[in-house]
């Protein structure tokens, strides 16, 4: 696969939506660090695979102490629904 200027300008305003979302749409704050497990979680509903294990980022555990979640929980945890193109995603 080849990656465009395109792409990365894409890439880029999704992870800059992302921060500002975890941020300004959540109290308290999530943190910055969820940005690429939240992009990874999307990615994986996209692809139509929301089971499909996202690994937190190093620090960042769930209330029960996993260290990872499904890109569904992941999706409904940080409200990821709006970033979907398609309706998978739990």
């Amino acid at each position: 696969m080849t990656t465009t200027a395109q792409d990365l300008r894409d890439r880029l305003e999704q992870d800059n939506a992302l921060a500002w979302h975890l941020r300004y749409n959540h109290f308290p704050p999530r943190p910055a660090e969820l940005i690429q497990a939240a992009r990874q979680a999307i990615d994986a509903a996209n692809e139509g695979e929301p089971g499909r294990l996202i690994a937190l980022p190093e620090g960042i555990t769930t209330q029960d102490g996993a260290t990872s979640q499904t890109a569904a929980e992941l999706i409904e945890a940080l409200h990821l629904d709006g970033f979907l193109t398609t309706q998978e995603g739990g």
